[in-house]
């Protein structure tokens, strides 16, 4: 995103990540839904007292591994792009 003109803003926030990469990619930027799964653990990974890992189980574990490969195999698209 910076190479592509983005201002570095620190946020965690994949929902607000996502909408940002919208402006130069629609794919990427219709991942809404992988952004809130994601969001999840993003907060439970950085406060650890928010959320118990508990309650993550295998099927929670597979949506978000799912979420992270979609979102990485569109990066990885866009990256090795030479058009």
């Amino acid at each position: 995103m910076i190479a592509q003109g983005w201002r570095l803003e620190k946020t965690h926030d994949m929902v607000v990540l996502v909408a940002y990469c919208a402006d130069h990619d629609a794919e990427l930027g219709n991942m809404v839904t992988e952004a809130i799964i994601l969001n999840e653990y993003v907060i439970a990974g950085r406060y650890p007292d928010d959320i118990s890992f508990d309650e993550m189980g295998q099927a929670q574990a597979e949506e978000a591994l799912a979420a992270v490969q979609n979102i990485a195999r569109r990066v990885l698209t866009l990256m090795t792009n030479t058009d």
